[in-house]
């Protein structure tokens, strides 16, 4: 997806562009500029995700229910949408702001539901436990207030 590439290379720029700067420094404009392009990324792999899901989905409509076919691209997705979150979210201090820990929640949500159906274990990727543990963390942190618009 061309705008992912866009978003992903304008927090490029911007952490560059940080890392110059003392953090009172980094103005309002760009921190706006930043949490828009994570946002846009993030909504863009989870959206590929599904859009990935549904097309394994359309294939298995032939297969028998016990041989779930799996989603690797769809998984890759969002490993990529979570690690985008720890990349850019965390550095650039973007983590608190609701829409982007709201995409992220969804991101882990989608990823643990993918991974409850898969039977693949993959050394690259979390346990359902440190999933399940991370959606808890999240969930937990935004019931609580004084959290960024």
């Amino acid at each position: 997806m061309k705008r992912d590439v866009i978003a992903r290379r304008a927090l490029d720029k911007s952490m560059k562009h940080g890392s110059n700067r003392k953090s009172h420094e980094i103005s309002r404009t760009d921190t706006y500029s930043a949490r828009t392009a994570l946002l846009i990324l993030m909504q863009g792999l989870n959206a590929l995700s599904q859009l990935e899901v549904t097309n394994v989905t359309l294939q298995e409509s032939g297969v028998k229910h016990e041989e779930i076919l799996p989603h690797p691209e769809a998984e890759k997705t969002l490993l990529d949408c979570v690690s985008a979150f720890k990349q850019f979210g965390i550095q650039m201090s973007l983590a608190d702001f609701g829409d982007i820990k709201g995409e992220y929640l969804s991101c882990l949500k989608h990823l643990s539901a993918l991974l409850g159906k898969s039977r693949n274990n993959s050394l690259k990727r979390p346990t359902m436990e440190e999933l399940l543990n991370e959606i808890k963390r999240v969930e937990g942190e935004s019931a609580m207030p004084n959290q960024k618009p």
